[in-house]
């Protein structure tokens, strides 16, 4: 069985029953499907680009993250054409979804795969139940809330690559994370923790939370 989050085309639903899949349909605190241990979170190349600029994408990355303790294996599914200029270049978007997808891998753990048109998604999900352990069955995901703001920021910039425990505390205790992603480069790399700059470590941050 594949649970579906409400919101999703019903489309999708339909053509997942046709293919022969029990599909339940309900609402989810996190994901947009449930296959087996997968909780598999939907964004088309444009909404994902707009959540990298507003830096909503890196507490949804944390929230999955989290749910590998509980046995979980989360991943993204990003739908949409990819722009090729010619000459080995590609347009900003897809500049940014490469590298979010190193971020997101290797610093998260969390596998992006990439589907040149939505339409693909309902085959995607089928060969993922099909390839799954049959042993185990989709069960609804219960995310549990840390109550520390400070410490989810924290979570959140230690993931950065350079980007140490120590400096993320420092950092969670005096910028909020669209105050990280808003600041110029300049100022964010001037930031002094102790009696040293961020330098480089300014620029990743700012480059993480805003390509």
């Amino acid at each position: 069985m594949i649970i579906v989050d409400k919101h999703e085309p019903k489309r999708f639903v339909e053509t997942l029953r046709k293919m022969g899949v029990k599909v339940e349909v309900k609402s989810l605190p996190l994901g947009d499907y449930i296959v087996k241990d997968y909780v598999v979170e939907r964004k088309t190349l444009d909404d994902l680009i707009n959540s990298i600029q507003t830096a909503r994408i890196w507490k949804q990355l944390y929230r999955l993250m989290l749910l590998q303790k509980e046995g979980y294996r989360p991943m993204i599914v990003v739908t949409g054409n990819t722009p090729y200029l010619g000459k080995g270049g590609y347009d900003s978007k897809m500049r940014q979804f490469f590298i979010f997808q190193l971020v997101s891998s290797f610093s998260y753990g969390i596998p992006v795969v990439h589907l040149d048109f939505d339409g693909r998604m309902p085959w995607f999900l089928y060969q993922l139940h099909i390839r799954s352990d049959k042993k185990k069955a989709s069960k609804p995901v219960t995310v549990k809330k840390k109550t520390d703001i400070r410490e989810i920021k924290s979570d959140m910039l230690s993931c950065i690559p350079g980007i140490g425990r120590t400096l993320a505390d420092e950092l969670s205790k005096r910028y909020s994370i669209a105050e990280l992603s808003k600041m110029k480069e300049e100022k964010l790399s001037n930031i002094l923790i102790g009696k040293r700059r961020l330098g480089r470590k300014g620029k990743m941050i700012k480059r993480v939370l805003n390509e």
